[in-house]
């Protein structure tokens, strides 16, 4: 019969490498945006409105992938590319890595981004910014409303893309760091357990 031991995989050069990162440099690795945030606030805060939702919506796009692509072991496998947005929504949400809260706007404007992608006539207007704004969660809105140098009244529609965008993406960042955590406490119980001689930094 096989030990227990011997049917674990080895202890590789990666996860040394993450036992050896300390929890503080692990933050600071996961705290990167996974896009360029002054050109996408460049490519939204000018334009109409439908181009701004379509530029929007290809940041919205890769964001959603990226969560995906770092929370599943093997994303290749399932062709993430190839999948319609609303499946990745739908895979995300099933996963649990976004609030309910926020399945529901970014669920809404990709069905703006639907119509306009089949309607030539379609436009945006201040009724589907107030529906947008109603499915927004308040603290968010708040967010937006609050940042500096803002001109003053209601708030905008590209205002509400990039802070819906920039909370999926912290959520992102959080989600990868909990994950790496996760994993490198696991790999030190195992060493601890293994007497595996392994540089550790707290």
């Amino acid at each position: 019969m096989i030990s227990e031991d011997k049917m674990r995989p080895p202890i590789t050069e990666y996860d040394r490498e993450l036992l050896a990162t300390s929890d503080e440099e692990l933050r600071k690795q996961t705290q990167v945006f996974c896009f360029d945030r002054a050109r996408f606030e460049s490519r939204i805060s000018a334009g109409e409105r439908w181009q701004q939702l379509l530029q929007a919506h290809l940041y919205f796009d890769h964001v959603i992938t990226k969560t995906l692509e770092d929370a599943l072991k093997n994303p290749d496998a399932i062709n993430m590319r190839r999948n319609s947005f609303s499946q990745k929504l739908q895979l995300i949400s099933a996963m649990g890595l976004l609030p309910a809260e926020l399945i529901s706007p970014v669920e809404f404007i990709n069905g703006l981004r639907n119509r306009i992608a089949h309607d030539l006539d379609f436009e945006i207007d201040d009724k589907h910014i107030d529906d947008l704004v109603n499915c927004t969660p308040k603290h968010l809105r708040e967010v937006a409303l609050d940042e500096d140098e803002r001109q003053p009244g209601p708030i905008r529609f590209f205002e509400l893309l990039r802070v819906i965008l920039f909370q999926i993406e912290v959520l992102r960042e959080h989600n990868e760091y909990a994950r790496l955590s996760a994993a490198k406490s696991a790999l030190r119980l195992r060493t601890v357990l293994d007497k595996t001689e392994v540089v550790y930094r707290p």
